[in-house]
């Protein structure tokens, strides 16, 4: 999936827990990220883009890693791309890409779908 409004979205829903609020069924540029609580609160739908913005990437980064697991961050010269190592206690998720935060954030989208895997198997 390439950056851009859809992939931020779904990091926003996967992996932040954020829901996207359309105020008044107004146009796209006026939805927000909705982080709970009873009012809309968080960024505007189109200013948070962890995809291209490294500053949202590593919002990204510090809400999947746990504090005591390291994250590995690689420049690949051969390939020309980023890949980006998480781990997450029983594992580890790698992504690359050829920007940084594109890498960050589908390395978060591969933990988080990790973590419902190990949850389904512990059951």
């Amino acid at each position: 999936m390439e950056p851009g409004l859809e992939l931020d979205a779904l990091v926003a829903r996967e992996v932040m827990g954020w829901t996207i609020v359309n105020l008044s069924g107004t146009p796209e540029q006026y939805k927000w990220y909705w982080q709970g609580g009873n009012t809309p609160s968080g960024p505007k739908f189109t200013s948070w883009s962890p995809t291209t913005s490294i500053q949202h990437a590593i919002e990204v980064l510090e809400k999947i890693k746990p504090p005591s697991q390291p994250a590995t961050i690689t420049w690949l010269s051969d390939s020309r791309e980023w890949t980006v190592q998480v781990g997450l206690g029983k594992g580890e998720v790698w992504a690359s890409a050829p920007t940084l935060p594109h890498a960050i954030c589908l390395a978060s989208l591969k933990a988080k779908e990790s973590d419902k895997v190990i949850a389904l198997a512990e059951k």
